[in-house]
């Protein structure tokens, strides 16, 4: 029979030996890639008197925090001083970055992003000189006719998306032996339903590039507008985990 120390000594190591394994496992990398898009409207019986053409926007800064129920919480930003992807989207998503965060189960899982200045005079005819994201589309008047509509958020504000699985569910796990896919998805039939028309045709109009009407709204004009569709774009987007 082994002397006693001994076999202590040994349930010992087998016992290290198991919590380091433990501790390693939630350190095993993931590899996520964050994308954007623009929701399609093909789930909405009625998409209303809006169509969305695509979004410009330059990405500043990245912030994730994800709380993990084992092996500690993740929080993590990009560099702020690297200059960000200027990406222009529609329905079809595009890659912002890819990056790796530690396997588990996450709940929740939080991004924030930070906007930079980009130029836009050569996209709407007017020098918004503080614009960080551009939605492009058009409204429909009862005729049949149409007019361009820019919506110029502001490169101050902070865009924050909470993460959810495919059933809609907040907790999320991350195995290693995949590649996940974080798609942020602007809702913007949904966050435009609501707009009545008159508050569009009645909505101050600008010149365009090439001397057409548009109406942009922005904080600076049309700023009701702005206000409201702001809170909702907010509301209606996602970042969904597939």
């Amino acid at each position: 029979m082994l002397p006693r120390t001994f076999r202590l000594a040994g349930l010992f190591l087998v016992l290290l030996s198991a919590g380091c394994t433990k501790r390693e496992e939630f350190t095993v990398p993931v590899r996520v890639q964050f994308e954007v898009g623009i929701k399609p409207s093909g789930e909405l019986a009625d998409p209303g008197y809006f169509h969305f053409n695509w979004v410009h926007v330059l990405i500043g800064r990245i912030e994730f925090d994800g709380k993990r129920e084992e092996g500690g919480d993740i929080y993590f930003q990009t560099d702020p001083h690297l200059e960000g992807p200027y990406l222009e989207f529609d329905t079809k998503p595009v890659t912002i970055t890819s990056l790796d965060l530690p396997q588990g189960v996450y709940n929740p899982m939080l991004w924030d992003i930070y906007l930079k200045k980009i130029e836009i005079s050569g996209l709407t005819g007017m020098n918004l000189p503080n614009t960080g994201m551009i939605i492009y589309g058009g409204y429909e008047y009862t005729d049949g006719t149409a007019i361009d509509v820019f919506v110029c958020i502001n490169d101050t504000e902070l865009l924050s998306f909470r993460s959810y699985n495919p059933e809609y569910e907040s907790e999320i796990v991350l195995s290693a032996d995949r590649t996940y896919h974080v798609i942020l998805l602007f809702d913007l039939y949904n966050a435009f339903l609501p707009v009545s028309r008159e508050s569009v045709e009645m909505a101050e109009k600008s010149t365009g590039i090439n001397g057409e009407p548009v109406i942009i709204i922005s904080s600076n004009n049309n700023k009701n507008l702005y206000d409201h569709l702001l809170y909702r774009i907010a509301r209606f987007s996602e970042a969904c985990v597939f």
